[in-house]
């Protein structure tokens, strides 16, 4: 009779076990899962110069002051800000005449005066201002706090002497955009 009692007191338990179970059909009504969503957008910076091809052309006659336009946009993500600098590309910041590389147009801070050389930009934070050679300190031309687009119109300043040579006067100089340290 003792191995009656443990079968019957098996199968009450397998029988109690049985009732647990979820009958067929049914389901639990809801399950959750969570996911992050990440995305990194590194800092980036960018320029455009309007200028046709990376040149600026303007026309003076001798003993003449000119000046001719560009716009300069910049953009940044970083919530630093952007800073745009302006510096020769070389050691050499006067307009050469390409015709004869003795002739030349020196850069000079201050207002031009017709009968004397000199050339310099104007827009943004500066003002008569000679670009300096690719060894000096950048000129910075806007510094901005927040990630921004900016517009910076410039113009570039020319004099000539009473007997200034004809030719072409050219010199290339470097904008540089970055994110604010």
């Amino acid at each position: 009779m003792k191995s009656t009692k443990i079968i019957a007191a098996l199968g009450v338990a397998a029988g109690l076990g049985a009732s647990m179970l979820p009958v067929a059909g049914f389901a639990a009504t809801s399950e959750s899962s969570e996911e992050t969503v990440k995305l990194v957008v590194a800092e980036s910076v960018s320029i455009a110069v309007d200028a046709t091809e990376n040149s600026t052309d303007a026309d003076a006659n001798d003993k003449a002051t000119s000046e001719t336009p560009t716009t300069i946009t910049a953009a940044t993500s970083s919530t630093k800000g952007l800073n745009i600098t302006v510096i020769d590309k070389d050691e050499t910041t006067a307009l050469v005449n390409g015709d004869n590389a003795k002739a030349t147009i020196p850069a000079v801070d201050g207002k031009l005066t017709a009968g004397t050389a000199g050339w310099n930009i104007t827009g943004g934070d500066l003002t008569n201002k000679a670009v300096p050679a690719s060894t000096g300190t950048a000129l910075t031309v806007y510094k901005g706090t927040t990630n921004e687009e900016k517009t910076v119109s410039m113009n570039y300043n020319f004099a000539t002497a009473s007997n200034q040579q004809a030719g072409t006067y050219t010199d290339v100089i470097t904008y540089t955009v970055s994110v604010n340290e």
